[in-house]
């Protein structure tokens, strides 16, 4: 035998014994995920057709007695699920989801949907993510939508794209975890929190969304005034990322919000303050002679006005940034005759 056929003979052999190793992985990985679904399911069925909010909660992460209760009041508990979907793991939060096919109706028909069961590993197993499986809110979108409350909150929803249309914003239409109440939200454009709701869509689909929501009598609209998290598994605090870290401190100013200094006006008085993620909506002139403006803003906590008076230089600036996301640098006064006021110092 030559050696050209002897290496052939070789590289034929190793190439069998490769593709014999990477598909038993294959198969060991598959049966794996089957694995770990089976045990989702079987947790997730007796979670479903326990009768009692105690016999619910041992199947659950860090479960609340008296939140679970007071949400299960007045309700039949129990039943069997019709039918369950993939298991999916996302590494990147640690966290399991067991899709669910559950009926849901319109005024017109009854249709399925799938809705997410979110699952966590610990120490005694695998636990059922309460808050996040069932969507759960401190204060339901109906009951907000009926306040008209321009407090800003934070909603476990679906959020699809909408065709209502609003110059520089993105319309959403926002619907609860039941899917039984809708209304329209608007978020800026040039946002963050615009870009990174809006790069999740190719089409008319709805998604599971952390959203903060804020309602503006100014505009009779809702806001949405930051996209928190793609999916409603609760972050856990220990693994939590804090984005309001104060880097101008050490600076000498004081890193806080236009609300907040509405609310503690003599507290700000004659402070150096650093205003982060503000949008300028509009700006009109309310004096010539003084060349104070009239600026409402948008951050990620609320809508607000205020007054700043400010050189020919800072008001073409704040012109040409309109609808922009900035950070404000300057000194918060309150004057007897001006009112309350920020003395600007340097926009970025």
């Amino acid at each position: 035998m030559s050696t050209k056929r002897k290496v052939e003979k070789l590289m034929k052999r190793f190439l069998s014994a490769l593709f014999v190793i990477f598909f038993s992985v294959y198969l060991f990985a598959e049966q794996c995920d089957s694995t770990i679904r089976e045990k989702l399911i079987v947790i997730y069925e007796q979670y479903a057709k326990s009768t009692s909010v105690e016999d619910r909660a041992q199947f659950c992460l860090n479960p609340n007695l008296e939140t679970m209760k007071k949400y299960y009041e007045g309700q039949n508990l129990g039943y069997t699920p019709k039918k369950f979907g993939d298991a999916d793991y996302y590494p990147e939060e640690d966290i399991y989801i067991l899709g669910e096919y559950v009926d849901a109706k319109n005024a017109f028909r009854t249709y399925e949907v799938k809705v997410n069961r979110y699952f966590k590993k610990g120490t005694e197993g695998f636990k059922i993510d309460w808050e996040g499986s069932i969507g759960y809110n401190q204060l339901s979108l109906a009951k907000y939508n009926a306040m008209k409350t321009e407090e800003e909150l934070e909603f476990r929803c679906y959020a699809g794209l909408s065709t209502s249309y609003m110059d520089n914003y993105y319309c959403f239409s926002i619907r609860d975890a039941n899917l039984s109440y809708q209304f329209d939200a608007y978020v800026l454009k040039t946002s963050e929190s615009g870009n990174n709701l809006f790069n999740l869509y190719t089409g008319s689909e709805y998604r599971p969304v952390v959203l903060k929501i804020q309602y503006s009598n100014i505009y009779k609209r809702y806001f949405i005034t930051d996209f928190v998290k793609l999916r409603w598994n609760v972050i856990e605090k220990d693994v939590a990322i804090d984005f309001n870290s104060n880097t101008t401190e050490n600076e000498g100013y004081i890193e806080t919000t236009i609300k907040e200094i509405n609310l503690k006006k003599e507290e700000f008085d004659n402070k150096k303050i650093c205003i982060r993620n503000i949008y300028i909506l509009g700006v009109d002139q309310m004096d010539s002679n003084q060349i104070i403006f009239a600026v409402v803003y948008e951050n990620n906590n609320n809508l607000q006005s205020i007054k700043i008076p400010m050189s020919v230089a800072i008001k073409d600036n704040l012109v040409g940034k309109l609808n922009n996301a900035i950070n404000c640098y300057g000194v918060f006064h309150i004057d007897a005759k001006l009112g309350s006021y920020i003395q600007i110092e340097s926009i970025e």
